[in-house]
């Protein structure tokens, strides 16, 4: 029976599995290797950026997608693929939803300057399954 609990796809989202699934036995999902973080009024004011908006970037994989792109720590990513970017949640599932390797252009605020990166999307790498002794 129901408990009263349910959960919401995105219809894109299952769209996006499903197709993956029959094209290739897997769910690709595009990856660029950042750790990335709601961008407040607060930070932005504290790094004396003209931006209010945004996901800033507090960690880059050296070798992954973003690190060899030129992306650096404390950039702010405002724009994937002319898509806006507002928050971290934008932020994955657009990266989520590009093909591992393709190209995608990413607008990002360093500094005072909007520099655009262009980034080859990775592949989201699989968990690591840890085993117990």
């Amino acid at each position: 029976g129901s408990m009263g609990i349910g959960f919401a796809i995105p219809v894109d989202t299952a769209k996006q599995v499903m197709e993956s699934l029959i094209g290739h036995g897997e769910v690709k999902r595009g990856w660029i290797g950042v750790e990335p973080r709601d961008l407040t009024p607060e930070m932005a004011a504290n790094f004396d950026l003209p931006i209010k908006e945004g996901v800033l970037i507090t960690g880059v994989l050296q070798n992954g997608p973003a690190g060899q792109g030129g992306m650096r720590p404390g950039d702010v990513v405002v724009e994937i693929e002319a898509q806006t970017i507002s928050n971290t949640r934008q932020l994955l599932n657009t990266v989520a939803a590009l093909a591992p390797g393709s190209q995608a252009n990413v607008v990002v605020q360093r500094g005072t300057k909007l520099t655009t990166l262009k980034l080859s999307i990775g592949q989201r790498p699989k968990p690591l399954v840890r085993t117990s002794r």
